[in-house]
């Protein structure tokens, strides 16, 4: 995961950046470290996966030959990440929006890529499906993830209130808060994790800035995959409140922006 966030970071802004961002997931926030190691969720797979699909699909807006093959290749990646776990679907359906938006007359072969990459990497885990009612697949009918009446009502129905608790109760998590300590240790993790949240954002509103003045194909398809998980997550999958499982893919991007946005100047020490 390290080394494919350093290579989509140095292949962006450079090699400092680079450094910087691979440090950031090397020492990163205390959620996404535990749930690297968590022998329940291979999430550390799908983070390493998808970063090296995203950097292929970065890199293919750029090219002037070879997309069918990056496409093959990052589709290859993110079946082999669903066969380990079916969040993955979300660098999947992130990187074929990114072909269909910047592709023009190389989308159609560039999806037929991805996808039969995807097919072929992802096989074990649909050979099995085709044997057990096609489980798997359950959790992308509306509603049927979040629990909820698998209508259109339903799915729409109170993302609102759970806009609100992501942003308020899973996003310090993710960016840096931990439980289970005494008030003072708590409110210092409090404050480390709504730091990391305000980093993130500026990150982020820098990133769209960049991408519009310099028109940066590249860095768009990295926002895209941030609009996508976030769409994912409150939309389409369930919550625990406090656990921000759905949102952890968020970091195979959000090292590269912060590392971009703060890696100079005197906003280095607070990364």
């Amino acid at each position: 995961y390290v080394g494919a966030l350093f290579r989509l970071t140095a292949w962006l802004f450079g090699s400092g950046a680079a450094v910087l961002a691979g440090l950031y997931a090397a020492f990163a926030p205390v959620f996404v470290t535990r749930y690297s190691l968590n022998n329940d969720g291979t999430y550390v797979e799908i983070l390493a996966l998808g970063t090296l699909a995203l950097w292929l699909a970065a890199r293919w807006t750029r090219a002037k030959e070879g997309r069918a093959v990056m496409a093959l290749v990052a589709g290859l990646l993110v079946g082999l990440a669903f066969w380990l776990h079916v969040l993955a679907v979300i660098h999947l359906a992130a990187i074929a929006a990114a072909f269909g938006l910047f592709g023009l007359r190389h989308a159609p072969r560039s999806l037929a890529a991805l996808g039969a990459g995807w097919a072929l990497g992802s096989a074990p885990a649909l050979l099995w499906n085709a044997a057990n009612q096609w489980r798997s697949f359950e959790n992308f009918v509306p509603g049927k993830a979040r629990g909820v009446e698998e209508s259109v009502g339903g799915v729409f129905a109170g993302l609102g209130d759970k806009t609100h608790q992501l942003v308020t109760g899973d996003l310090p998590v993710l960016m840096g808060y931990d439980q289970g300590y005494g008030p003072t240790v708590d409110g210092l993790f409090v404050a480390l994790g709504w730091l990391g949240v305000a980093v993130a954002t500026a990150s982020l509103i820098w990133a769209a800035v960049f991408a519009v003045r310099h028109r940066s194909a590249p860095v768009a398809v990295l926002l895209l995959f941030v609009v996508v998980n976030v769409t994912a997550a409150i939309v389409g999958l369930s919550h625990v409140p406090g656990n921000p499982r759905y949102l952890i893919t968020l970091m195979s991007v959000l090292p590269v922006f912060i590392a971009a946005t703060f890696g100079t100047g005197w906003r280095r020490p607070i990364l």
